[in-house]
């Protein structure tokens, strides 16, 4: 599969300045009160990310069959990252019985006036893509290629078609030049994953002693 994504922005902070002294003749000292802080300036929230907006929080689900017979089921799951200046997408590819998962991140880029999206997956393939922009304000249309694992250039495109559905289709760069249609993806959601409200509550609850609890830190890439 041949998803990738990423930007890197930063956001500018005031600091407070402080107080002056001013001078004064001898035996008298006048101390002048501290200038008031400077406003601290609002975090900016790339806007184009926003359409990810009916997509974030959700599990998603496609399942369907390509060409020669071959079974496939795909899930996906998205979130906000670093107070919502990126997206980043979990997603599992299952194609007869072998499955690649891939990390997908997504962010603005300012100076270009697009998004971006870098990947990694787990058959040591990565990938960097660049928006086709004006597409929609329902439709993402990504240009990247991939390396690694898997190598070759591709364009992706995403119709956000309800809060329930979406649909992506894939096309590989063909060595005449042209994008020719490699698969379709249906996606519907199943469910929505809240993350629990106090970790620390549910690890106390767990029936175990607490000098045996081994606790393994490393989150695979399922969605």
């Amino acid at each position: 599969m041949q998803f990738g994504w990423i930007v890197f922005a930063a956001a500018a902070v005031a600091f407070p300045v402080a107080g002056s002294v001013e001078t004064a003749p001898i035996g008298a000292v006048s101390i002048s009160a501290p200038s008031a802080p400077s406003a601290v300036k609002p975090r900016i929230l790339a806007t184009n990310l926003t359409r990810f907006e009916p997509l974030i929080g959700g599990r998603w689900i496609a399942e369907g069959e390509l060409g020669g017979g071959r079974r496939y089921t795909a899930e996906r799951r998205y979130e906000w990252l670093l107070d919502r200046r990126f997206v980043r997408l979990f997603q599992k590819l299952t194609v007869d019985g072998v499955t690649v998962e891939e990390e997908v991140t997504f962010g603005w880029d300012p100076a270009a006036g697009l998004l971006r999206m870098w990947s990694v997956a787990s058959d040591g393939s990565f990938a960097e893509g660049a928006e086709k922009p004006a597409e929609g304000a329902n439709r993402l249309v990504f240009e990247g290629r991939t390396v690694g694992g898997r190598t070759g250039q591709w364009r992706t495109t995403m119709l956000i078609i309800d809060p329930g559905s979406f649909s992506v289709l894939l096309e590989v760069r063909s060595d005449a030049g042209t994008y020719e249609p490699a698969m379709t993806l249906a996606y519907r959601r199943v469910a929505d994953i809240t993350p629990p409200a106090d970790t620390t509550t549910a690890v106390d609850t767990l029936p175990v002693r607490r000098d045996t609890l081994s606790v393994d830190t490393t989150f695979r890439a399922s969605y």
